[in-house]
């Protein structure tokens, strides 16, 4: 087997590169098989069997000889004797560098699996910034894996599939590696939905012959009609991945006989004049269907594909969609980045340049600008591999943008400071509001003030991570500043009660701060500001004689549970309340704010009402959710749906089955033939908010569906 699969690989790369130096991956294999010599998979398999398997998959994607040499030998620094130093001695840095590129961060084992999973991904980010053969060679290690995973324990199984589904398969899509995206999402659905995934495969092979006889039929209309004409094709059927089907019928509620495209046609030609006029013929031949028409040759995805695609009414009134490119670019939608490769350039990228980079270049600040391994892993999650709008600036400059959002993202996406000063924009000539959300093809010009400042209600309608986190540090830095300010209030005020002037007093805070442990002056006043930590420890060693009565505050602080200065909120009781006017749920960012006669009253972090409060900053105190909160908690929702018959049974259904309490119901019908449900739904934290929207808006029926404020 060792040997076979030696000898085949050699021979592919020998077939695109007949003047590589093949006998480095002959050594490369010797040296692999003595490394892991001995070893074996979960399978039962020998371990060599791994890295081979993974060359080859780089050897199809015509990879150069250094790329199939670190892949044959990308475990043994990990997982054998095999020293950095000692692939440096045999092979070079080049092939060091990519070796280590895709070896896991040694003593991560005090750290938490998602921790763990973003310092990986950091590494990862690094390394293939600087040669992009370092996130190759490991999609090609995570699609084999994923092929053998059938031998793994379940749980193991399905925490590698939902990684996969979330953070490889998107980064194969970015890198236009369609095929590795594909397989890698239908391998997942496998694992993580095995009934769905069975079922739907025997669903569409039970009618795939009827199916292939009528494109069949389509494809010989096609044909003659462009022999007719004498222009150059290659008419090739292509199927609906069993992912992409599940997707589709989830996403818009639809069963699998009313998908019309789970059988195409591509037509692949030889010039771009002549794929406008095989686009011309469909046309003529079928009726186009309206919004069915892509034309990603005059503005390709951000990871180069190029291609057009249109859905016409064929024969019998059944829909079939159609791709029309040319060779280079089938090239480029088969092998993606690979088909771009310069073998003279050794891998390297220029990630300051280029749309296709763009997303690196997005994720390189991020790692740079967010601490927190899960917000990271977060927004990478979120923001990068959602599905996109174009949009262009007014000099004309393309921007892909996640779809949803609005004038503010587009502005923080050009530069943060234009961001912060965005009043509106002119979109397409029309005046609009920085909420307003974007479409795909409008020109964008960004309208400032001078006067304007990032407001936390911008949050709410931010939808890229980027924006949002510009906003939030921006938050985090006007709180802090209020909180040092207040700090040296409350402070002044408790020293002049005591009858001493607070500058001469603050003047001799050095030997304060050293006993306390606080870094400098104005810590120690956020620190009082933000209630960690109480006007008469300070007072008191400022002034050992002083006599200082705990404020109001500090006797409610008193009677709270506090970790780390911040009060531990699990749910309501005596000295603790949520607000009506944003009814907080766990996993919603908090911050309390003190009222007399009641306590605690807790807030959501965008509440709209915490400008008001803020005008008492000496009241609002740092809190967070216990780990057990109690459940389950209030939150309003609405629900806008079509004024259909039976729809109220499917609303209360849907949210039954997604295991939710409805506490109170007002349904109104809409002058426009639609009905609007106010309801008060009892969940867990935001993640069951989020799965019952989730399920709402699956309804065929549903609108809109959106938490809002309470009474």
């Amino acid at each position: 087997m060792t040997v076979a699969a030696a000898t085949h690989i050699i021979d592919a790369v020998k077939g695109y590169r007949p003047d590589a130096d093949v006998g480095m991956i002959a050594t490369a294999i010797t040296l692999a098989y003595q490394a892991h010599k001995g070893q074996k998979r979960a399978s039962g398999e020998a371990y060599l069997k791994h890295p081979l398997e993974v060359a080859e998959i780089l050897a199809r994607l015509k990879m150069d000889v250094p790329t199939i040499v670190s892949a044959v030998l990308h475990d043994t620094v990990e997982d054998t004797d095999i020293t950095r130093q000692r692939i440096v001695e045999l092979f070079g840095d080049e092939i060091a560098y990519l070796v280590d590129g895709v070896t896991k961060i040694d003593k991560l084992q005090l750290l938490s699996r998602e921790e763990a999973q973003a310092e990986n991904f950091r590494k990862m980010l690094l390394s293939m910034a600087k040669d992009i053969r370092v996130v190759l060679i490991k999609l090609a290690d995570r699609l084999h894996n994923m092929r053998t995973l059938a031998s793994l324990p379940d749980e193991k199984r399905r925490r590698i599939a939902q990684e996969t589904l979330e953070i490889y398969a998107p980064i194969a899509n970015r890198l236009g590696l369609g095929w590795i995206k594909l397989e890698m999402e239908d391998l997942c659905l496998r694992y993580l939905k095995p009934e769905v995934y069975f079922s739907l495969v025997k669903q569409v092979a039970a009618g795939r012959k009827v199916r292939e006889k009528y494109i069949d039929e389509v494809r010989a209309m096609v044909a003659a009609e462009i022999a007719r004409v004498h222009v150059p094709a290659e008419i090739q059927g292509r199927s609906k991945h069993i992912y992409s089907i599940y997707r589709k019928m989830t996403s818009q509620n639809l069963e699998l006989d009313q998908l019309y495209d789970l059988e195409g046609l591509r037509i692949v030609t030889d010039t771009k004049m002549h794929c406008y006029a095989l686009l011309g013929i469909i046309h003529s031949l079928w009726q186009p269907i309206p919004g069915k028409f892509k034309d990603y040759i005059a503005i390709p995805k951000s990871n180069g594909y190029q291609s057009l695609h249109t859905t016409v009414l064929c024969e019998r009134g059944n829909r079939v969609e159609f791709q029309i490119r040319t060779d280079e670019m089938h090239r480029v939608a088969e092998e993606g980045i690979a088909a771009h490769w310069k073998y003279k350039e050794g891998g390297r990228i220029d990630p300051s340049g280029g749309e296709t980079f763009r997303w690196l270049r997005q994720m390189l600040e991020w790692q740079q600008q967010v601490p927190d391994g899960k917000q990271f892993m977060d927004a990478v999650k979120v923001d990068l591999f959602s599905d996109s709008v174009f949009v262009y600036t007014k000099g004309g400059e393309l921007l892909e943008m996640p779809r949803g959002s609005t004038v503010l993202d587009f502005a923080f996406a050009i530069h943060t400071e234009l961001g912060a000063t965005c009043v509106g924009a002119n979109v397409d000539g029309k005046l609009t509001a920085p909420q307003y959300v974007l479409k795909s093809g409008q020109t964008v010009e960004v309208l400032t003030s001078p006067d304007q400042v990032p407001s936390r209600d911008w949050i709410n309608i931010l939808k890229t991570s980027r924006a949002r986190s510009a906003v939030k540090h921006w938050v985090r830095q006007e709180e802090t500043r209020r909180a040092v300010e207040v700090g040296g209030k409350v402070l002044a005020r408790e020293i002049r009660r005591q009858g001493r002037a607070p500058d001469a007093v603050l003047a001799n805070l050095e030997p304060v701060l050293k006993r306390l442990g606080v870094r400098d002056r104005d810590t120690l006043f956020a620190e009082v500001g933000y209630g960690k930590r109480s006007t008469g420890e300070v007072v008191s060693l400022l002034l050992p004689d002083a006599r200082v009565r705990p404020s109001f505050k500090e006797r409610v602080m008193m009677r709270l549970t506090r970790q780390d200065g911040a009060v531990l909120v699990r749910g309501e009781g005596v000295m603790v309340h949520m607000s009506n006017c944003c009814r907080p749920i766990p996993g919603d960012p908090i911050v309390g704010h003190m009222v007399r006669g009641k306590g605690l009253v807790v807030h959501r972090k965008e509440c709209g009402q915490l400008e008001a409060l803020g005008k008492d900053p000496d009241l609002m105190v740092e809190v967070r959710w216990d780990a057990n909160p109690i459940t389950p908690h209030q939150v309003p929702v609405q629900v806008i749906t079509l004024d259909r018959t039976g729809i109220l049974g499917k609303v209360s259904s849907t949210i039954a089955d997604a295991k939710a309490n409805i506490c109170q119901a007002q349904i109104h019908t809409m002058g426009d033939r639609k009905a609007r449900f106010n309801l008060t739904l009892e969940v867990d934290d935001v993640k069951h908010l989020a799965r019952v929207v989730s399920r709402l808006e699956r309804l065929k029926e549903v609108l809109e569906v959106k938490r809002v404020s309470g009474a």
